[in-house]
């Protein structure tokens, strides 16, 4: 099971990447520092200290019973503004965007690198 994050760095008030955890992890929770790594190119990394994280996953079932209800079409353009606001403009123009940050935590991609290792054939 796994959660995952929008981290939004305080200062700009702008979206750094979203962050993919173990959902046993504590560490995004409690605002510690985050590695943010690609994993093709390790090399390419960025430390995030000061950050705001927000879940961006949400229960709809729990125990079989309904626990989510469908926002109206107004709240539903509101929030995807909200979101649009979050991101800088070179991630949001047409032409050659910007590729916008995913990032696994350390947890989570040994965990990726061990099952491909297990089930390769």
């Amino acid at each position: 099971m796994k959660e995952i994050y929008r981290i939004i760095n305080k200062e700009t008030g702008k979206a750094e990447a979203d962050y993919i955890a173990l959902r046993d992890e504590t560490d995004v929770q409690l605002g510690k520092p985050l590695n943010l790594f690609d994993p093709i190119h390790p090399y390419r990394n960025k430390t995030v200290d000061d950050y705001e994280s927000v879940s961006l996953l949400r229960p709809i079932f729990v125990n079989g019973v309904l626990e989510y209800s469908l926002p109206d079409l107004s709240e539903v353009r509101l929030y995807h503004e909200q979101q649009l606001q979050l991101f800088w403009p070179e991630y949001l123009r047409k032409l050659n965007p910007e590729l916008f940050r995913v990032n696994l935590s350390p947890a989570a991609w040994e965990l990726k690198m061990e099952l491909m290792k297990k089930y390769k054939g």
